[in-house]
């Protein structure tokens, strides 16, 4: 048996003290939706119920939760991390019983012990995907992809800070899976292939993005089957035992709501229209600017299929499923998060590119070159670590909370002058090429992208659930769209939107000549009612771009002393 590598075991260290050392976020260790699967645990030991409405009646009334056709109360999140977290929790009660604490079964103990649990399934993942990559690419690669993972992607965050996610334990989940078909695909016996299938199920049923990892690994033994007869043995074996090992979490849902569904109402996926722009680049919670170490592991997937061709399929592949099924959420940007946090389940996968990389560059210019990449690995670490920092102490949103320009990231952290003014100037590096391209599309700074893409003028994040089920219930909103002056009397407003729906426009301000103004939505002309202090408009829902295909009013012919005030922006009831 191998040893532990001292350079992974160091890291493995630090971020256990991490873990220590810092209380969380919000309510401690759990927050936001780490609290109601949390709860599973609260409720199977102390209320025997997952009706959260009984385990948490005040969590169901924050979250606007009533009850399903059943008579539930719905807890939102998967099931599946009850086996993982369980023991934990109990060891938690069991040393508060022996110090004689009062016991509530939901305290920041209980959450920190829970989230134990959490923390040491994600490092155990990391384990086994250094051992994955150390048989792949080498010790050097594999402590390169590992580290770099660990320490410069979101998945820290879902270790120490907010543990009680389902991210952490699913990494581990869908790192098993992945590295136990590496190691038995030359040659799978029925009994690797049930054993597979068991862990793709338990995946699922921790969180169910992991599916696609599941189905992936499912084709490829099928097609590496000698013959046709074999393939339908092993497709049974693989099938049959994921169905068992999710099939929990479908009894769930048919008991919460009386079929089996996921709790995302209708339309929560807009499969016709990914964002996917924003979901890879965008600073609200984009894949690349708040993890800029992964412009390595992308190229790096396409480096893994020179010799191992088939994890670089599943790998890439895989990665593209992710990317667009994240893109087309309704909340691309996961809500409350640090970084996209959608993406670290299949975290490996990244994993797999820095390997790779390593493993060229060392080949091609030795020890320069893996010098440059573990510099690389150092600075985006501590960019890491300053914005969980600055997020957790709270100094700083959520990556979620809005787009914004890295020059304002700059400023409000208090940095450099230089540093805000220059990328003002230039854009935030870690956002391009899209930001570049979307500029000169739009003939805007390299910056404006940043505050654009990702933001909406009627936003309903916080209200997604409500609209679905019941649209007409929205309030209007009110917006601050994006102004570029074009100089003289021609002003362009950019409104990034979330949906095509028919909008109600007020131009506010002072214009004299009203009479000569003309305004057009993206070049189409608008018949507006001109006022001296104010105009108004409607938009056909038609006209409409969405996510990031941003739409352009131009508004011309404002003559002299003309001033723009605001613009009022609503959904139209009129359809």
């Amino acid at each position: 048996m191998k040893r532990a590598d001292p350079i992974i075991a160091l890291v493995f260290a630090a971020i256990v003290a991490y873990y220590a050392a810092t209380p969380g976020i919000f309510e401690g260790k759990a927050s936001g939706d780490g609290i109601d699967g949390f709860l599973y645990l609260k409720g199977i030991v102390f209320n025997h119920s997952l009706d959260l409405g009984v385990t948490a009646p005040d969590r169901a009334a924050h979250l606007a939760l009533a009850p399903e056709v059943t008579g539930h109360v719905a807890n939102p999140v998967p099931i599946g991390v009850i086996p993982f977290w369980m023991p934990f929790y109990l060891l938690g009660l069991a040393i508060q019983g022996l110090l004689r604490m009062p016991i509530t079964g939901r305290s920041t103990i209980d959450y920190w012990f829970a989230g134990v649990g959490a923390l040491s399934f994600g490092l155990a993942g990391a384990a086994l995907l250094f051992a994955l990559l150390r048989r792949r690419f080498g010790l050097g690669a594999a402590r390169f992809g590992t580290t770099g993972l660990l320490v410069a992607t979101p998945l820290a965050w879902y270790l120490v800070t907010q543990p009680l996610y389902q991210h952490a334990t699913a990494f581990f989940a869908v790192t098993l899976l992945i590295e136990r078909w590496d190691a038995w695909r030359e040659r799978p016996s029925i009994r690797d292939v049930v054993l597979l299938g068991a862990i793709g199920g338990i995946a699922m049923a921790v969180r169910i993005q992991a599916a696609p990892w599941a189905a992936l690994v499912g084709i490829d033994l099928l097609l590496r089957a000698p013959d046709v007869r074999r393939a339908l043995r092993l497709a049974l074996a693989f099938g049959a035992t994921a169905t068992i090992a999710f099939a929990p979490q479908m009894l769930v849902w048919y008991w919460q709501f009386g079929a089996v569904r996921p709790p995302q109402p209708p339309g929560h996926m807009r499969w016709s229209d990914p964002a996917v722009v924003e979901v890879l680049f965008s600073t609200r919670a984009g894949l690349f600017p708040w993890s800029p170490v992964l412009y390595l592991a992308i190229p790096g997937i396409l480096l893994a299929g020179r010799r191992w061709r088939a994890l670089a399929a599943v790998t890439g592949i895989g990665f593209a499923l992710q990317a667009f099924i994240n893109a087309s959420a309704w909340d691309f940007h996961a809500s409350y998060t640090f970084g996209a946090r959608r993406f670290v389940d299949g975290g490996f996968a990244f994993a797999v590119g820095l390997a790779a990389v390593y493993g060229a560059m060392r080949a091609q210019w030795r020890r320069s070159a893996t010098a440059a990449l573990w510099l690389a690995c150092i600075a985006a670490a501590v960019l890491n670590l300053t914005l969980m920092e600055a997020v957790r102490t709270r100094r700083l949103w959520d990556s979620a909370a809005v787009a914004a320009p890295a020059s304002e990231y700059v400023r409000h952290l208090g940095g450099p002058r230089w540093l805000a003014a220059a990328l003002g100037r230039t854009g935030y590096p870690f956002v391009q090429p899209a930001g570049w391209i979307w500029a000169a599309v739009h003939r805007a700074s390299p910056s404006t992208f940043e505050a654009v893409v990702g933001n909406y003028i009627v936003d309903r994040d916080f209200r997604m659930r409500n609209f679905l089920l019941h649209p007409a219930e929205v309030p209007v909103a009110l917006g601050s769209p994006y102004r570029i002056d074009d100089g003289g009397a021609r002003v362009r407003v950019l409104f990034p939107m979330q949906n095509s729906e028919p909008l109600r426009l007020s131009i506010v301000g002072s214009f004299p000549r009203h009479d000569t103004c003309r305004l057009a939505w993206n070049g189409r002309p608008l018949d507006a009612l001109p006022r001296v202090s104010a105009f108004s408009a409607r938009v056909p829902a038609d006209w409409v771009r969405t996510r990031s295909r941003t739409n352009e009013l131009t508004i011309e012919g404002l003559g002299e002393g003309a001033t723009l005030d605001r613009i009022e922006v609503g959904v139209d009831p009129w359809r």
